[in-house]
């Protein structure tokens, strides 16, 4: 069975893995950032014999690896990703009560069960997509507005005694609103991806500066 393992294959997995677990526990730090550093020196990689399967292979690693470490600056220092800005108050809530250990096990099985019913959906959504794959892209964007739509209508907010039943849609107002600023900003952002350049010679890419900048 030996011969049979790509090593190099291997080797790309186990550096994702370790980028990761990098990322994970360090706040601020995310994986895009790996990303966008592996994406700028994929030439020099690919000239070194890397295909970009293998490449491909780190980033689906370290996002892999990630889901089970960004849990624990999220519960003890609370600082939490985007991904973990949920767990954030549960999460303490469970420290506090010297449960933290606790909780960082239920976000690690968490994480164990959200990829295997991922691996479970692989192929029949590989299947939907690439059987309607024309159809979908032709109304993604009414079927990505219909989902924003719906995230909208159901947002409540916190539940503050007194405050009234129509508080409610203050916060439905307010997520709106962001949503309105996020289009017009998007808008903005591509109207003038003419200007960017790459000193790597790379294509120019808006949403890298975009989502650092945020």
């Amino acid at each position: 069975m030996i011969e049979f393992i790509d090593m190099t294959l291997a080797f790309c997995v186990a550096l994702g893995f370790a980028l990761g677990i990098i990322s994970g526990l360090t706040p601020g730090l995310h994986l895009n950032n790996f990303a966008s550093m592996l994406l700028a020196i994929s030439p020099q990689l690919i000239l070194l014999g890397l295909t970009p399967f293998q490449m491909a292979s780190i980033i689906l690693a370290a996002s892999i690896s990630q889901t089970f470490f960004d849990a624990i600056p999220a519960i003890f220092l609370g600082a939490p990703d985007s991904e973990t800005a949920l767990s954030v108050l549960p999460g303490q809530r469970l420290m506090l009560e010297g449960r933290g250990i606790e909780a960082v096990r239920l976000s690690a099985l968490g994480s164990a069960g959200s990829i295997a019913f991922a691996l479970l959906l692989v192929y029949p959504l590989s299947w939907i997509i690439s059987s309607y794959y024309d159809y979908l892209v032709k109304y993604v964007g009414v079927i990505l507005l219909a989902i924003s739509l719906m995230m909208i209508k159901s947002e409540r907010g916190p539940w503050i005694e007194g405050q009234g039943s129509l508080v409610h849609w203050k916060y439905k107002l307010i997520a709106g609103m962001l949503f309105l600023t996020s289009g017009v900003l998007g808008i903005f952002a591509f109207e003038h991806e003419d200007l960017l350049y790459s000193p790597l010679d790379l294509e120019p890419q808006v949403l890298l500066p975009l989502l650092s900048g945020i």
